[in-house]
């Protein structure tokens, strides 16, 4: 128990980081500009980044590419809650946008290293393609 602080939380936690800004050695911010950078390699043209839209839509990454607009959400971990919590914003997106076509597309960007995470397996990244029209991207950082 000589690991545990007066307030008997183990140190260094996710949450620990995260309050810090990091999180698997990374920021937020740092990792919504590499985003930004690949999309960029993608011909994608940067619009926004960390935007509120219409005062009820808050974005990472808002960029354009032939003739369509991609909604970002940029998220440094691939821990279960950090997915559902994207899978959530994207869906509400398409919502409050009244998305009934392809000029929007919406995508959730996660460090490469978490592209053969358990989560993604067993159909996950398909059911987003092809369902929710949710794209995974793997950003290198």
């Amino acid at each position: 128990m000589n690991n545990l602080k007066k307030d008997h939380s183990i140190p260094f936690t996710a949450n620990e980081c995260e309050d810090k800004g990091l999180l698997n050695g990374i920021t937020e911010k740092d990792f919504t500009e590499t985003c930004a950078d690949f999309l960029e390699e993608q011909k994608h043209k940067i619009i926004s980044k960390h935007t509120n839209l219409r005062n009820q839509l808050n974005t990472d990454i808002v960029s354009e590419k032939d003739n369509t607009i991609y909604y970002t959400e940029v998220k440094r971990d691939a821990g279960h809650h950090r997915i559902q919590t994207a899978i959530g914003q994207l869906v509400y997106y398409k919502m409050m946008l009244k998305d009934d076509g392809d000029k929007h597309k919406y995508q959730i960007a996660v460090p490469k290293k978490y592209e053969k995470n358990r989560h993604f397996s067993n159909g996950v990244k398909e059911h987003l393609r092809d369902k929710l029209r949710i794209e995974l991207i793997f950003v290198s950082c």
